[in-house]
């Protein structure tokens, strides 16, 4: 059963196995739907960390996204074992943010080179990383 809710900062949001609404997301001259997904563990409600952390990091998603662009590119290039081009959009389509209970967060990635894992970009413990999503989630 979904249980939906109006939260006091991430808005209408509803509740199945996670936290979910759904946004658009403006990079790199394209529009993207991606789903905002806030982890809950046996529907304990939204902890006033991830809405801190989403306060945060939203308004900026795209500009964090974009700074960590070289390492996005080095990451995918590993994968791949070849030399890429510059257009990271080529290889690499957000589709969520997810805002984990400790208050890192990260954004999930499908990738061409790894369509299983996708890729993580992550902030936690006042840092990026770039992995899988698998390391993340």
């Amino acid at each position: 059963m979904i249980k939906k809710e109006i939260d006091p900062v991430f808005g209408e949001i509803e509740f199945k196995y996670l936290w979910k609404k759904n946004e658009n997301l403006l990079l790199w001259g394209k529009e993207f739907p991606i789903s905002i997904h806030v982890a809950d563990l046996d529907e304990e409600g939204i902890l006033p960390i991830q809405r801190e952390a989403y306060q945060k990091s939203w308004p900026h998603i795209s500009e964090f996204i974009e700074s960590n662009k070289g390492t996005l590119l080095k990451y995918i290039q590993e994968l791949a074992g070849v030399p890429l081009s510059k257009n990271i959009d080529d290889y690499l389509t957000p589709r969520s943010l997810l805002f984990e209970r400790d208050g890192s967060w990260g954004v999930l990635f499908d990738c061409d080179f790894d369509l299983e894992h996708g890729v993580a970009l992550i902030f936690k413990e006042e840092s990026f990383q770039v992995s899988s999503q698998s390391d993340f989630i």
